[in-house]
């Protein structure tokens, strides 16, 4: 596989890996802080009297708000910001394929399958990360109901 476009030398490649490594293993720190909040906000039990539900608004709001929507947003934008350099490398790696086929075997580079995985993980993370926002929303509507 060559160097995606924007990626010529191997050394930048290896700072990309370095940095969306280091970036993911932090939200992963954040998250795994942070979660059990979440889970609890989401869990929250929603007393019958409408008068009678600020507390539980005001801990789903600020979880919400404070912790959940701002991971899920983060999680996006370092997809995103990766997304470029993961798509030039899978592009490559397929187009190698298609026309050496299983020599593209010998051209194997494990740097640039990392950075593909670390992207991987970085949008399913994203993913589970919207939804946990979401059902905290859904939590907070229900919440705000009769």
């Amino acid at each position: 596989m060559s160097c995606p476009a924007g990626v010529t030398e191997p050394s930048k490649l290896s700072d990309l890996l370095a940095a969306a490594s280091l970036l993911l293993t932090a939200l992963g720190v954040v998250y795994g802080t942070w979660y059990p909040e979440i889970v609890s906000a989401i869990g929250e039990v929603i007393p019958e009297h409408r008068a009678n539900r600020g507390q539980v608004r005001i801990k789903v709001n600020s979880v919400f708000l404070g912790k959940a929507l701002p991971l899920a947003i983060t999680a996006v934008i370092l997809t995103i910001l990766f997304l470029p350099d993961a798509v030039a490398i899978a592009a490559s790696g397929f187009s190698e394929l298609s026309k050496f086929g299983t020599e593209t075997v010998r051209q194997y580079n494990a740097v640039e399958a990392a950075f593909l995985v670390v992207d991987v993980l970085t949008g399913a993370l994203a993913c589970y990360l919207l939804c946990l926002a979401f059902k905290l929303r859904e939590k907070l509507r229900a919440i705000d109901g009769p």
